[in-house]
C-alpha cells in the first residue's frame, strides 16, 4: 500500500518499522521489564491503542478496535505508574489489526483530507488537523521503536539501525505535507537536546 502523501508515507514507515522492532526482541527480553523500560507487551498494546484511536477513530473516523478500547480502559482504571499485565500475543494481534485499517486509509488521504480539522484525543489537544495526529502518531511509533531496541539489545539483540531507510517517504514525491514532516524533524531534534 502506498500513501498518497509524504506525512502518510511517513506513518507507513513508522509503522513497519515499529513492527521490525517488536519482531527483533529475543525471548527472553519479549514478556518482561527490563529496568525502567516498559514490558514489550505493555508497549504493543499500548501503541495498538494510540494508533488506533489517533489514527483510525479521530482521524479517519472510523470504530475503535475493541480489544484496544478495552485495554485502554483497564490500564486507565489503574494508580498512575501501574503498567497492565498485557499478553503479547494479543497485543501483537490487536496491533496488525489495527495497523492494517491504518495503511488501508493513507492510500485515500490526500491533503486536502490531511488538513481537515477533527477533535483530538479525548480534546485534550482540542481542535487539531489530521495531519498533526498522522504525525504524532508517527513520532510516538517511532519513539518506542526506539525503546524495544533499547530492551532488545539488553538481551543479546543487534542494532536496528532506526529510523530504518525511510522508504515511503523517500520514494513519494514531495507535496504540501512535507512541512510537517520536515516539523516533526525540527521538534524531535529540540526534543532531544
Amino acid at each position: 500500500m502506498a500513501a498518497a502523501t509524504q506525512l502518510g508515507a511517513l506513518l507507513l514507515d513508522a509503522l513497519g518499522e515499529f513492527e521490525r522492532a517488536v519482531e527483533a526482541v529475543p525471548a527472553p527480553g519479549r514478556h518482561r521489564r527490563i529496568g525502567r523500560l516498559n514490558a514489550p507487551a505493555w508497549t504493543v498494546a499500548h501503541l495498538a491503542s494510540s494508533v488506533d484511536g489517533w489514527v483510525n477513530v479521530y482521524a479517519w473516523g472510523g470504530e475503535g478496535d475493541r480489544w484496544a478500547g478495552e485495554w485502554y480502559e483497564r490500564q486507565a482504571a489503574l494508580s498512575a505508574g501501574v503498567a497492565l499485565d498485557t499478553s503479547l500475543d494479543d497485543a501483537r494481534a490487536a496491533f496488525a489489526r489495527i495497523a492494517e485499517r491504518a495503511r488501508a486509509s493513507l492510500g485515500a488521504a490526500d491533503a486536502a483530507r490531511l488538513r481537515k480539522d477533527t477533535v483530538a484525543p479525548l480534546g485534550r489537544w482540542g481542535l487539531q488537523p489530521v495531519a498533526y495526529l498522522v504525525a504524532r502518531a508517527s513520532a510516538h511509533l517511532f519513539a518506542h521503536a526506539g525503546e524495544l531496541t533499547v530492551a532488545a539489545s539488553l538481551v543479546g539483540a543487534p542494532d536496528l539501525g532506526l529510523p530504518g531507510r525511510l522508504a515511503g517517504v523517500r520514494d513519494t514525491p514531495a507535496d504540501e505535507t512535507a512541512r510537517y514532516v520536515a516539523r516533526l524533524a525540527v521538534d524531535a531534534r529540540h526534543e532531544i537536546g
